[in-house]
């Protein structure tokens, strides 16, 4: 469970940058009228995280339809991970990634060790922190995509 942890930490880590990435690529955002569609590709999040630590080099994240995967390995420890996201409002406005299933080395690990990792390495993206006046109103996770509806909010 340690490298599993120091894995899990490293993505937290760069998930905490990802707002600035979006703010570097303006093309990930579509504005039309008062909303607003971040579209991110599971390419375009694979390479930001490999950029963002070595731990992540032989990890790959996928979008399908309402499902995220990653998927990788590093040395004898092979991780398979599924989950969705979903809009929190409490305590404030996020996307809240929830794991469905964590399998190590072939083993599916019990819930309680993924409510564990989930509440200890924040995944969550939070809009306010691309633009203050954004707040996510839908997530959706596509073939290939992430898109989330923004609209202006307190």
């Amino acid at each position: 469970m340690y490298e599993v942890r120091r894995h899990f930490s490293a993505l937290a880590k760069a998930m905490n940058k990802l707002p600035d990435w979006i703010q570097d690529h303006p093309e990930a955002l579509k504005t039309k009228g008062l909303s607003t569609t971040l579209t991110l590709t599971d390419t375009q999040l694979n390479e930001f995280l490999r950029a963002q630590s070595e731990l992540l080099k032989d990890f790959t994240i996928a979008f399908k339809p309402n499902l995220l995967s990653l998927q990788g390995r590093s040395g004898s420890m092979e991780v398979a991970v599924t989950g969705t996201y979903t809009v929190e409002n409490e305590p404030k406005n996020a996307i809240m990634f929830h794991m469905d299933t964590l399998v190590f080395n072939g083993l599916t690990l019990p819930d309680t060790t993924r409510d564990d990792l989930v509440r200890d390495f924040d995944l969550g993206f939070y809009p306010q922190q691309v633009m203050a006046y954004l707040k996510a109103d839908s997530v959706n996770l596509e073939d290939g995509k992430l898109v989330v509806k923004l609209k202006i909010g307190k």
